[in-house]
């Protein structure tokens, strides 16, 4: 039953937004600001007889962000939806697949006297694709699936935006924790599959454009379910762009992830690709 709701939620959430848009008439339509940026960036490595030694490399990264915000007189829907599928191959060996995120999030915020808004948000994050461990760039297992490990979040609180390009929120939160088949044997107790805590959370999402050749998104959050120090989650990721002319574009990424339910220690991620960049809209 639990993934039933989750697969409602999660088709309500995306397809919500259009099937508003097409509902309203051509004056509340303006209220809509979206915008929905994808990049298709690839980083290669040769080496032939090459004396200072090295191994040839092949990384490719599909990274999407969608934001969708309503504003209608004291209310304010943003939603947004994040996507990033990212493949290497080191030498002959077998193509691994290194990131693999999905990410939505829904917020409803109501306007009152500065300098906060009481909001209530749902988000959800998980992965599309099989994921599996490598041992000397050959599959030995698989170790991951869709909402496998999932996660689900429901808070309340207040949230202060600074003219949309730092929007910030802290509040009471319930965070679900999925973990049917593979991921379980990460949980407190290896025959569980779902986990749920209350606490806690921060986040902090900022996106700005320098020019049209610059772009900058950094998301912060912690939820802490106040029983430890070491039991407080961090997921923290950046995203820099630099384009040159109107669709290449040189790409960084930084990602920081620490959550005690999957893994002990902390996770980073950091790639510099060049690619392909479009703008849907």
């Amino acid at each position: 039953m639990n993934m039933i709701r989750i697969g409602i939620l999660s088709f309500l959430f995306v397809f919500s937004p259009v099937a508003l848009v097409a509902q309203e008439d051509s004056t509340a339509t303006q209220a809509w600001e979206n915008a929905w940026g994808t990049d298709l960036t690839f980083a290669h490595t040769s080496f032939d007889n090459w004396s200072k030694g090295g191994r040839n490399t092949l990384s490719l990264n599909w990274y999407n962000d969608m934001r969708f915000t309503y504003e209608h007189e004291k209310s304010k829907w943003r939603n947004t939806a994040f996507y990033v599928l990212d493949y290497t191959r080191v030498d002959r060996q077998e193509i691994q697949k290194t990131d693999d995120r999905l990410e939505l999030e829904s917020i409803y915020s109501f306007t009152i006297k500065p300098p906060v808004d009481p909001y209530a948000a749902l988000t959800m994050k998980t992965q599309l694709l099989p994921g599996y461990n490598y041992v000397d760039g050959e599959n030995t297992a698989q170790n991951s699936a869709f909402f496998d490990p999932g996660y689900v979040t429901q808070s309340l609180g207040f949230t202060h935006a600074i003219e949309e390009i730092l929007v910030t929120r802290a509040g009471y939160s319930v965070k679900e924790t999925f973990a049917p088949k593979y991921a379980k044997e990460q949980m407190d107790d290896s025959t569980d599959t779902y986990k749920i805590e209350s606490g806690l959370e921060f986040v902090a999402d900022y996106s700005q454009n320098f020019s049209d050749n610059v772009e900058v998104k950094s998301k912060f959050e912690l939820f802490s379910d106040l029983k430890a120090l070491n039991t407080v989650d961090v997921f923290w990721k950046n995203y820099l762009a630099v384009r040159f002319r109107k669709n290449i574009t040189l790409q960084f990424q930084f990602t920081l992830w620490y959550d005690r339910d999957i893994d002990t220690k902390r996770q980073i991620k950091e790639s510099t690709t060049v690619g392909l960049h479009y703008a849907i809209f």
